[in-house]
């Protein structure tokens, strides 16, 4: 019967306790020491798969190494916000634990992962680590089967370029220095990007994704998507983006996103002249872009259209669309 430990539950006064606990428990397979004050931990837990070490400060680099390394089973390991922890216990972890799938080691500000592969993990989690840079995503692309990756308040981290078959879920929130973007995956479905003032280029290959909210990207200019499935997408307050933002959902430019239902492009004060052809779009929006003079629509199925605030709109033109087809042959 499986075993499993909490030491949030439990009061103690004296460490050693623990270690009998760990000695008389061969089947242990999930141990809890979040917020533990220890500074050593001695584990015998030859089937040990759920280890969680999470805010124990006190442990050292190589106490971390030697807990983790002694259970060769470990599928999931939390780390997060030990903060003596190195690359080089990640590189033994690796080695040794080779079913680990599951990986936090967010708030951890020594390491930088660019000498580790970690080839078989599935949920990395890399919160606010000061180490993490470009060169990092250079080694998380050696993880071939990850489906999850977390790269909130990465500081130093200045692009991203991944091409994994696997990548299902990306979060980029708060990522000063961030500038390029650049996901390829077929089962792509979630992307968070947000607070990236920095970010001025994004590009996009998913089978999978059907809503891309990117709101608030100020120094946005570029992006290019291939997501056949894509059907809402959210660009408000995205003031750098210029009127050629329509040839990357139109369909005379080839729109890479046949099934684009809803577009919102509010507050992108740059916009001046909008040409748009779309069979598919129903909803658009333009709220708040004041420079926006003309207006040219070419939507056959278009059933909701908002332009609150675009005071200096002098010209709009919807036109059905097969009346556009013949005039453009």
């Amino acid at each position: 019967m499986a075993c499993h430990f909490d030491t949030s539950k439990f009061c103690y006064r004296n460490i050693y306790i623990f270690f009998f606990i760990f000695y008389r428990c061969p089947e242990l397979e999930t141990l809890s020491l979040k917020r533990s004050s220890m500074a050593h931990a001695v584990l015998n837990c030859p089937l040990l798969r759920d280890l969680d070490i999470a805010s124990c400060h006190k442990l050292l680099d190589a106490a971390v190494r030697s807990a983790a390394t002694s259970c060769p089973l470990l599928e999931s390991l939390d780390m997060s916000n030990c903060s003596c922890v190195s690359d080089e216990t990640l590189r033994e972890i690796s080695l040794i634990c080779e079913n680990l799938h599951i990986l936090n080691a967010s708030y951890c500000p020594n390491i930088s992962l660019e000498s580790v592969r970690l080839p078989m993990l599935t949920v990395l989690k890399l919160h606010s680590c000061e180490g993490i840079t470009s060169a990092s995503i250079a080694a998380i692309s050696y993880s071939y089967v990850l489906e999850v990756l977390e790269l909130d308040n990465c500081g130093l981290l200045t692009s991203v370029f991944l091409d994994l078959s696997h990548l299902r879920n990306i979060r980029l929130v708060h990522c000063r220095k961030l500038v390029d973007v650049s996901l390829r995956s077929m089962v792509l479905s979630s992307i968070r990007i947000s607070n990236c003032p920095l970010l001025q280029r994004i590009n996009i290959t998913s089978s999978s994704l059907q809503q891309l909210i990117l709101q608030n990207q100020e120094s946005l200019t570029t992006l290019e998507l291939h997501c056949e499935c894509l059907q809402e997408v959210d660009l408000t307050d995205c003031e750098s983006l210029t009127n050629s933002i329509f040839e990357v959902f139109s369909d005379r430019s080839g729109c890479g996103c046949p099934l684009l239902k809803s577009l919102i492009l509010d507050n992108c004060e740059r916009l001046t002249t909008v040409v748009f052809s779309s069979g598919s779009v129903r909803s658009l929006s333009f709220a708040g872009c004041r420079a926006i003079t003309s207006l040219e629509l070419t939507c056959p199925n278009l059933e909701q259209v908002t332009l609150d605030g675009c005071d200096h709109l002098e010209n709009a033109t919807f036109c059905p669309y097969y009346m556009c087809v013949m005039f453009y042959r």
